[in-house]
């Protein structure tokens, strides 16, 4: 199966990304994750779901990594 993601970098949306890209986007990660938890502040609601649900999909990549790194910041946050 191939793996199809959908990323929009804007000021109104976040990162939707489709099951079946864990691969390709795993190396992204440590990046992309402290920037989707300062999405979870964003004034426009469809924002924060996005990013909400983007995050659920790698929430246990983020439960495996250094905790202060990433946990603690996005738990703080949600």
């Amino acid at each position: 199966m191939k793996c199809v993601c959908v990323c929009i970098f804007s000021q109104y949306f976040t990162v939707a990304v489709v099951a079946g890209c864990m691969t390709g986007v795993t190396v992204h990660l440590p990046d992309l994750v402290p920037y989707l938890v300062t999405c979870l502040s964003d004034k426009k609601a469809l924002v924060r779901s996005i990013t909400c649900w983007t995050l659920s999909r790698y929430a246990h990549w983020v439960v495996g990594q250094p905790h202060a790194v990433y946990l603690k910041p996005l738990m703080t946050e949600v």
